[in-house]
């Protein structure tokens, strides 16, 4: 380093210390050297080429951090930095991570970040953010991770983010962004999560998508995005989370899903699917979660779902599904929780051993028969809702589990007298409401205040 070049960094550093809110001032080292300054890293030479500082700085980013010439990494995440990305940045030819992730950043993204062509790393999600992504940023080639989620950017998505052949990650959620997804984007590779929920797309999902052999996260939820969901998905062999929910998808559920082997979390509720639950789901060994509530489905709930030796967490509720509940899901030991409310089931409750189930939600059906006694089995269970059913019979001493919460027995033809509760210490809602109960009402619990009621 010669002395001009000390001196223009040294001024630079006072200037972008200064603008964080620090005074350049405050410690003898850093009035010695400008390597003294909290959070930078020096080369040999003694140009700057590393400055990470995250905790709470409340200014602005100088425009003289682009006099920084050997700087290659830039953190600044999680802080309260105001104001807009300096478009200096866009000078720094060697920076390959620039970090600035949950400040409070407003302005456009400048296109001159498109410069930076060693760039890897470019996170600029949780800020303030406007306008459009700029088309510019297709130029960053050795691009890896790109992370705009949770601004209010507008417009479309560019195509030419479809040449960034090295990434393996891309978030657009949670911001304005309007049109179709480019199909470009099934050029990525090399791309293992793909996050562009939550913003305003349109049009169909790209059948392209099944071109990202690597992909394993898929979150398309919180658009509007139509027609039917491409079979191609069912190429993405190391998929493990697939959330296309809340969107205004029509059609079947491709059969084809079974195929996804890794798959953990599946999720397709609230949209306009119809037709069948494929009974190739339940060959999904590693799902954990199977969430299709909120559509038109019809017909029976599968046998084989509970085979699905690994699922915790099954949403089949606010369809049209008929028929009784098989037994393989009443058998499910790993079940936590089970919603098939708002159908149009029938049959008996045949509980078997549940000893994980924390929520059972059957209510709104056609369901008959009485309680069964076995419902003492299940340990863990904190909340009951088999209201608005055609239940009947005493209700068993056995349903009072020390940790149920809320129990809706509401609206249906239940006789006899109530058991004890008084033992229930954790009980805060029961509903026993349009039955055929006599006797006295039983004592409340013994803790003070535990028990509500529902109107």
């Amino acid at each position: 380093m010669n002395v001009t070049e000390y001196f223009i960094q040294r001024d630079a550093l006072a200037a972008i210390f200064l603008g964080f809110g620090i005074n350049p001032n405050v410690s003898h080292a850093m009035a010695r050297t400008p390597c003294g300054y909290p959070g930078l890293v020096c080369d040999d030479a003694g140009f700057v080429i590393f400055i990470g500082i995250s905790g709470g700085l409340p200014g602005e980013i100088s425009w003289e951090i682009g006099k920084l010439q050997k700087l290659e990494e830039l953190h600044l995440a999680d802080n309260w930095l105001r104001g807009e990305i300096p478009r200096s940045l866009g000078s720094l030819k060697r920076l390959e991570h620039l970090i600035l992730r949950d400040n409070r950043l407003t302005g456009d993204i400048p296109a001159e970040l498109g410069e930076l062509k060693a760039l890897k790393k470019l996170l600029l999600s949780h800020n303030y953010l406007t306008g459009r992504i700029p088309k510019e940023l297709g130029a960053l080639k050795d691009l890896k991770v790109l992370s705009l989620g949770k601004n209010l950017l507008t417009g479309e998505i560019p195509k030419e983010l479809g040449q960034l052949k090295f990434l393996t990650h891309l978030n657009l959620r949670q911001n304005l962004l309007s049109g179709e997804i480019p199909r470009e984007l099934g050029n990525l590779k090399v791309l293992e999560s793909l996050y562009l929920c939550q913003n305003n797309l349109t049009g169909p999902i790209f059948t392209e998508v099944g071109n990202l052999r690597q992909l394993r996260q898929l979150a398309l939820y919180q658009n509007r995005l139509s027609s039917e969901i491409p079979q191609e998905i069912s190429q993405l062999r190391l998929l493990e989370s697939l959330s296309l929910s809340q969107n205004q998808l029509s059609g079947q559920i491709p059969p084809q899903l079974g195929q996804l082997v890794e798959l953990k979390y599946l999720n397709l509720h609230s949209n306009q699917l119809w037709g069948k639950i494929p009974r190739d789901l339940g060959s999904l060994q590693k799902l954990t979660l199977l969430q299709l509530a909120q559509n038109q489905l019809t017909g029976q709930i599968p046998f084989e779902l509970g085979l699905a030796t690994n699922l915790r967490i099954l949403h089949l509720e606010k369809n049209q599904l008929h028929g009784q509940i098989p037994q393989s899901i009443f058998n499910h030991a790993g079940l936590q929780q089970l919603h098939l409310h708002h159908n149009q089931l029938w049959g008996q409750i045949g509980l078997g051993e549940l000893p994980s189930l924390t929520v059972l939600h059957l209510s709104y059906n056609r369901l008959t028969g009485e309680i069964p006694r076995s419902i003492g089995h299940l340990k863990s269970l904190q909340s009951l809702h088999l209201e608005s059913n055609h239940l009947s019979g005493p209700i068993p001493e056995e349903l009072w589990t020390q940790k149920l919460q809320d129990v809706h027995l509401n609206g249906n033809a239940f006789k006899g007298p109530l058991p004890p509760f008084q033992h229930m210490l954790n009980l805060q809602l029961l509903d026993l409401g349009n039955n055929f109960f006599e006797g006295e009402v039983p004592p409340p619990p013994t803790k003070p205040g535990t028990l509500g009621s529902e109107p």
